[in-house]
């Protein structure tokens, strides 16, 4: 019991992450919550029996089953069943904890981390194909837990075809009432749904959560809605910085005067690096540039120019140049300076930044480099 505990609180905290699969990409629409059974994100628990994917595509196995792939009306051609089915009629053995489970969360267990827009009651509808007395029930929970409510979800009607239901078998009822599985929602964001056997041979297309009690769903109904986040934004410049300890822009982080940019290292800086002077090219003029620690010139670089037509294509006016200057150790209180010396046409050039890389992680970079070539 104490295993079981932990499980649910781990399986609850994993509820409040971003998980990078289809199900926790969908979002809510106008109350809906619609989730494609085949876009689970993790099982468990399934050594004995296992939900496996089909479609046209992939439907031939080799488990024992007691009816054909059901694809052809599925929900973009893909569904769930949960083999191998050895208990297809009450005729056959029923094997608790093998090929039945009336405790839920204890055999095949699927999650689907979920965004919900508002917190709540949501009314569980399951898409489900039954042929035969004992194919015909699953489990479902949230975050760990196996609620009353959303226990034993049973499907009667419809036989032989693609059917809804949202009824619990209760004992004086196998059947149940539509509209009896729920799950209460907490707070909005994301949560993860879950299914787990009650009878093997059980087969999902999808399942559809609405804060609507009334709702009633037909057919295919409702398609998942996938979130498509705006693109963030890419960089503007230093493009071919990959790694840095610290980058100084010009001019916010440095003392400018004139056509002197100086920083003064701090205690957090110390230690042995690469400078590399980051300009930029024009076709006008080829500035040069002056890079001074405490005192001492440890580099002069003069930016390209760009002359023809033809080098403008190679060399576009604007793009970034990159000067190193190896194995620069620095202490705290040292000077850097960046000096734009001045030329006939300009005074102080155009640089955008000093960038500081640990002369050790460029080594391993390169190691790691060549070990990849």
């Amino acid at each position: 019991m104490k295993f079981k505990s932990l499980y649910s609180s781990l399986l609850a905290g994993l509820a409040c992450l971003s998980f990078s699969s289809v199900a926790a990409s969908q979002i809510p629409n106008h109350g809906f919550v619609v989730i494609e059974a085949e876009d689970f994100a993790s099982q468990h628990l399934d050594d004995k029996r296992r939900w496996l994917v089909f479609s046209k595509q992939n439907h031939e196995h080799g488990y024992a089953d007691s009816d054909l792939a059901h694809y052809h009306d599925a929900s973009l051609g893909r569904y769930i069943e949960i083999l191998p089915d050895t208990r297809a009629n009450h005729s056959e053995a029923l094997i608790i904890g093998e090929n039945f489970s009336s405790e839920p969360g204890t055999v095949a267990v699927l999650t689907y981390p979920v965004y919900f827009a508002q917190a709540g009651t949501y009314y569980v509808w399951a898409r489900a194909y039954s042929t035969g007395s004992e194919d015909n029930g699953v489990h479902i929970g949230l975050n760990g837990q196996w609620p009353e409510t959303s226990q034993r979800l049973q499907l009667c009607d419809g036989k032989h075809v693609w059917t809804w239901s949202s009824a619990q078998r209760v004992p004086d009822n196998h059947c149940g009432t539509p509209r009896t599985i729920t799950l209460e929602v907490p707070a909005p964001g994301v949560h993860t749904v879950m299914i787990s056997m009650r009878e093997d041979g059980f087969e999902l297309d999808k399942l559809l959560l609405t804060t609507d009690e009334t709702y009633q769903p037909q057919g295919i109904d409702k398609t998942r809605i996938v979130a498509k986040p705006k693109p963030l934004a890419l960089k503007q410049d230093l493009f071919g910085i990959k790694q840095y300890k610290k980058v100084l822009r010009y001019p916010q982080d440095l003392q400018v005067d004139n056509n002197i940019a100086q920083y003064q290292v701090k205690r957090r800086d110390a230690g042995e690096y690469r400078l590399t002077l980051v300009t930029v090219a024009n076709n006008e003029n080829a500035a040069k540039y002056q890079v001074q620690h405490n005192g001492k010139v440890i580099g002069e670089f003069q930016n390209p120019i760009v002359q023809t037509k033809q080098q403008e294509n190679d060399q576009e006016s604007g793009q970034e140049q990159h000067f190193h200057i190896d194995k620069v150790t620095l202490t705290e209180g040292d000077s850097l300076k960046v000096i734009a010396l001045a030329n006939s046409k300009q005074k102080t050039g155009q640089w955008r930044a000093l960038a500081i890389v640990h002369q050790e992680e460029l080594n391993l970079g390169r190691s790691l480099s060549a070990a990849n070539r």
